[in-house]
């Protein structure tokens, strides 16, 4: 529903509900079709933070450590956020959340996609009125 309804809305509208819908495909782990809507949501609003995340999460998922980099590394060029700084030390291993947490980045993915998909519905409503 939230997709569909942002289909045709504004970028913004339409990544946020694309981050959503990577992030339902990432947890079942069809991981082609989570890069695919999170490499959208990215190319339609570069400075939404929660897409960047999740797709450095779908790259780590499969071990492949230089591409979640690039798209670290193209996130801060594009809009700065300092959990970009926090997925750096997790890949390096450092101080932060390091390595051994990859479910507290799973668990905000999560978090982050419901959330999204609640304010889509929250916009939604509140326009009819």
């Amino acid at each position: 529903m939230a997709i569909s309804s942002a289909r045709g809305k504004s970028a913004s509208d339409e990544a946020m509900a694309s981050t959503a819908y990577g992030s339902c495909y990432h947890q079942e782990g069809k991981f082609k079709e989570a890069e695919k809507w999170l490499g959208a949501a990215v190319r339609l609003n570069p400075g939404l933070a929660e897409a960047h995340v999740n797709l450095v999460n779908c790259y780590l998922a499969q071990d492949r450590v230089e591409e979640a980099r690039k798209v670290i590394t193209d996130a801060k060029e594009q809009a700065p956020h300092p959990i970009y700084k926090k997925l750096e030390a997790r890949i390096a291993g450092n101080e932060g959340w390091g390595r051994g947490t990859p479910e507290t980045l799973r668990v905000l993915g999560i978090g982050l996609g419901l959330g999204l998909v609640a304010l889509l519905v929250w916009r939604r409503r509140h326009r009819r009125r």
